[in-house]
Formats: structure tokens, C-alpha cells, sequence
């Protein structure tokens, strides 16, 4: 309500309606332009969105994320994440997404498939991205919790006078952390692979 006016807020986020406009728009390259009000919103797809079948979205489920934005899993196809709180300036999550996708090919993050942003007065805004989903059994903290929380159980069974000895599962985490490292280490590779976008180039340690 304002003052005598009565209206219905509506969050569109999971919106079957809105998630199929989202994706129309992208694929189109829509560019929505209020010109008498100094504003524009830009559909920006990624090389890697033509590669995807466009269809009308079915099912639709919220991931539980920060209040700062609203993030769902459309059809084990897409993840859209709508920021509900908007900053001015160049969105990391979308620069860094558009290097190691269109330049630097990077195969083991999830692609960026997509972005809107709102232009006003040549400041932008991200609204929106949209990721390749990539099907997981959840991220390193959750295994890293997990592993440490059954660590800790076994410790706590364990006589004053026994030695720990390495487990099986102390053996399977390892594995997994050197996986880890072996691909944050290849991610840095790939962000320095270029040498014409000066945002990306490798800087000289002093």
C-alpha cells in the first residue's frame, strides 16, 4: 500500500513465465532501450549459449543462496541467479565468467551462458547471469565439513594410548584435495593466458 494506491508484489524469480522470457531475450540478444529515461537493459549471451536448446522451461526449483540474490535450477540445464541488490560498476562474477568462457575456454568451471545488465548513464548494473548447470555431489567445503566432522568422531573413539593411522576416508580426502589444488592452479594458468586484455594480463611481482 501507498498512501490510497493497493498493489501485489510479485518475485518472478522462479517464474515459469519470467525464467522462459529470460531465455528468449538472451538468445536474441534483446536490447531494451528507454532512451527518455536514460536507461537501457542488455541481454548479453556468451559463445557457449547458442550450443543449448532453447525451450519452454518445466521444472523450476530455488537453491537456497544469500539474500543478496535469488538462484534456480531450471531443467538440469541452467542455473539464473537474479541479484536482488544492485551495484554499479563491472560485476566480477561476469567479467571473470565471459574471459574463461569466450577466451580462455576453460572447461572446469561452469560455463557463463549469459548476463543482463541495466545501463544507465553509461553505469551498469548486473540483474542477472546464467550458468551451464553442471551435475555435482556438492562443493569442497560440504565434503571438507563432512570429512572433518567424521574425523573428529573417530578421534573422540580412540583409547589415549592408540596412534591414529591413516583411513580409507583420510586417503579418498586427499585424493580430492589434490584435485582441488591441481585445478585452482589451472584456473590461474587461465586467467593469465592472455595478453591483449589488459584487466587479465599477467602484472610483474615488485
Amino acid at each position: 500500500r501507498q498512501g490510497a494506491r493497493e498493489g501485489t508484489l510479485l518475485d518472478v524469480a522462479t517464474d515459469q513465465i519470467f525464467i522462459a522470457l529470460f531465455l528468449r531475450n538472451l538468445r536474441e540478444t534483446l536490447t531494451v532501450d528507454e532512451s527518455e529515461q536514460g536507461l537501457r537493459l542488455e541481454f548479453r549471451p556468451t559463445s557457449r549459449f547458442s550450443d543449448k536448446p532453447v525451450r519452454q522451461p518445466e521444472h523450476i526449483r530455488t537453491i537456497e543462496s544469500e539474500r543478496a540474490h535469488s538462484t534456480a535450477l531450471v531443467d538440469n540445464d541452467y542455473v539464473v541467479k537474479i541479484y536482488r541488490t544492485l551495484e554499479i560498476g563491472i560485476n566480477p562474477e561476469i567479467e571473470m565468467g565471459r574471459f574463461l568462457t569466450d577466451v580462455a575456454g576453460f572447461a572446469n568451471t561452469p560455463a557463463l551462458l549469459g548476463s543482463i545488465e541495466l545501463v544507465e548513464d553509461d553505469q551498469r548494473s548486473a540483474i542477472g547471469v546464467l550458468h551451464a548447470f553442471v551435475l555435482n555431489q556438492g562443493d569442497a567445503w560440504t565434503v571438507t565439513a563432512a570429512y572433518l566432522d567424521r574425523f573428529v568422531d573417530e578421534q573422540r573413539l580412540l583409547a589415549a594410548s592408540e596412534t591414529a593411522r591413516e583411513s580409507e576416508d583420510q586417503v579418498a580426502y586427499m585424493r580430492y584435495m589434490s584435485q582441488v589444488g591441481r585445478r585452482v592452479a589451472e584456473l590461474h594458468i587461465a586467467l593469465a593466458s592472455s595478453k591483449d586484455l589488459p584487466e587479465f594480463a599477467p602484472q610483474p611481482t615488485t
